[in-house]
């Protein structure tokens, strides 16, 4: 029996296999004709598995008992799919049987090696929880390799790019529903992860729902409650007609990657709607400048200047937007390399990536910059059933609160690394904050003896409201006001630098609040400032330090609850039908 060796890329949204013979030959796999198996599942009426585009076509008229996106799910127990609960193993293991079966079709035999690629962040719980799904499909114990190394590996061998021992290269990889970016650095006995960071919230399709978005504002211009029909399709005309328009704005998304313009049709207005190059990009930007952003963030976390990269490599098939490269090369200094086929990568990088004795070693864990939090693409239709693409939609699943806020405390993760705020800042501040609150609220009565000025209750507005009408000494009792509650005045200060400093120190993972949120903190900190001015003095010295540590400890709480908040939105607006 020959050597055959097949390689696995599970992507959250597409599976990729390549077989590889004795001789160094090699075969794509192809299911329905396409190198692209969608990896979701759905529970037939039979009780069995569906995989590919059995599944998906089985959604539009079983969308409860459909999955979309099992990968995401690693780390739960089970699947509720029609009400019966299926292990998250047996689901990814349903869609490896399929790839197993289809390579001994093509190999005439079965496959004695499998190598299967796996996030770089996945630590070993995860990677076990693929590697058990792999053997009860019916495959040897398979290798793992981390993603980036793999597709380091496809571009240093396969394609001869020069990456010297020493050397550091950027991954950047843009699927369907997730970005991940690593750093790869080159040694003597291969490659290895040196830094990591990603987006979960952002793939494909969320270029592809800025499109839907265009599409969806032209009907409403015409007939709102067609729209609304659209964002809740109920009968099957309107499940089709919601289906179609996904899949002609992931086509017209490809045809703006060749082409200066593409056509969408509106449904139920009967309109055509002419979206331009040009006009595609200005939307698209914004996100897009965001993961430029993140791109160099773990540069600078893994120690790394863009003068120092061998090479910057896209893999993914959202990667061949062009404007995602013209991005990367504006931000971070670097042409990235493209390709034509960008979603094979990893999969054929897997099997000349140098490999270790072991599948389930634990390696070290690499280091994770900042995420930045990205919104959620504008005006993306609420979830229904069924899938847009070949390799359907992510659907973001909301992690509890309680494990988000625990995540929080304590720097546990996928990610984990340097990009996280330590625990220990994120419990002294925290307790800081609460210090100061005490403080404010019960120090009152200790801060006004100790002044002895206590009877002066004039605020400083109130100073202000009446300058000129008379009043004796008001700059006499501003600065009486000023002097007498300097201690109240400081812990006001140390109150709003807390809870900045604790507002932008919070969140779930990434360490690095949304804008607007630390926009808002910054405003009602300065809320609480005002109230301090503006009150009599007995409230006053309470009012500011008390105000100001509740902002911040609500803050924090809010941002730790914030990433499941926004999947939960995100999942909203995932397409389904």
């Amino acid at each position: 029996m020959l050597v055959v060796r097949l390689a696995i890329d599970y992507g959250t949204s597409n599976t990729v296999a390549v077989l590889r013979w004795p001789d160094g030959r090699t075969q794509q796999l192809l299911f329905d004709a396409s190198p692209l198996l969608p990896s979701a599942v759905q529970l037939g009426p039979g009780g069995q598995l569906l995989t590919g585009q059995d599944a998906v076509r089985g959604a539009r008229s079983g969308p409860d008992r459909y999955e979309p996106t099992p990968k995401r799910r690693v780390g739960e127990a089970e699947l509720l799919l029609g009400g019966v609960g299926v292990p998250v193993g047996d689901a990814i293991a349903a869609t490896l049987r399929r790839v197993a079966e289809e390579a001994a079709r093509a190999a005439g035999q079965r496959v004695t090696s499998v190598v299967l690629t796996h996030p770089a962040g996945w630590g070993p719980t995860r990677r076990r929880v693929l590697v058990e799904a792999a053997v009860h499909a019916g495959l040897p114990a398979p290798t793992l390799v981390p993603e980036p190394v793999a597709a380091a590996a496809y571009f240093t061998t396969l394609l001869g790019h020069q990456v010297p021992p020493g050397s550091q290269v950027v991954v950047y990889d843009l699927g369907a529903g997730t970005l991940d970016v690593s750093v790869v650095a080159r040694g003597a006995d291969g490659f290895e992860v040196r830094g990591i960071g990603g987006q979960d919230d952002f793939g494909g399709i969320d270029l592809d729902a800025l499109l839907v978005e265009r599409v969806a504002a032209v009907i409403e211009r015409h007939d709102p409650a067609a729209r609304r029909r659209l964002e809740s399709p109920a009968s099957p005309e309107e499940r089709r007609a919601f289906r179609t328009l996904w899949d002609d704005a992931r086509a017209a998304k490809e045809i703006l990657s060749r082409q200066t313009s593409a056509t969408l049709y509106a449904p139920f207005v009967d309109q055509e709607v002419l979206v331009g190059r040009e006009e595609f990009e200005r939307l698209a930007q914004p996100r897009l400048l965001a993961t430029a952003q993140l791109t160099v963030d773990v540069m600078r976390t893994a120690g790394v200047a863009p003068a120092q990269l061998a090479g910057l490599f896209l893999v993914g098939g959202a990667s061949r937007v062009p404007l995602v490269a013209t991005t990367l090369h504006r931000v971070g200094g670097i042409a990235p390399v493209v390709l034509e086929q960008p979603e094979i990568v990893v999969a054929h990088g897997a099997l000349v990536a140098p490999t270790g004795p072991s599948t389930m070693d634990d390696p070290a864990e690499p280091t994770a910059p900042p995420e930045p939090a990205s919104p959620p693409p504008p005006g993306g239709p609420p979830s229904s059933p069924g899938s847009p693409s070949p390799g359907s939609p992510p659907v973001k699943r909301p992690a509890s609160p309680r494990a988000a806020l625990a995540d929080s405390f304590t720097g546990t993760g996928d990610r984990g690394g340097a990009g996280r705020t330590p625990p220990a800042v994120r419990w002294v501040t925290v307790a800081a904050a609460a210090l100061a609150m005490l403080v404010g609220f019960f120090g009152l009565p200790w801060i006004r003896t100790y002044t002895g000025q206590g009877h002066v209750d004039v605020g400083y507005l109130e100073v202000a409201a009446h300058a000129g009408t008379g009043l004796p000494s008001e700059p006499l009792d501003l600065w009486r006001y000023l002097y007498a509650h300097w201690l109240g005045l400081l812990l006001a200060a140390a109150a709003m630098a807390i809870a900045v400093v604790t507002i932008a120190a919070a969140g779930n993972g990434p360490g690095r609040p949304p804008r607007w949120t630390l926009l808002s903190s910054v405003v009602l900190v300065a809320l609480a400032f005002l109230a301090f001015m503006a009150m009599p003095s007995p409230p006053a010295i309470g009012s500011a330090p008390g105000l100001g540590s509740l902002v911040s400890a609500g803050g924090y709480l809010l941002l730790a609850l914030a990433s499941p908040a926004r999947s939960a939105k995100q999942d909203a607006r995932a397409p389904r039908a």
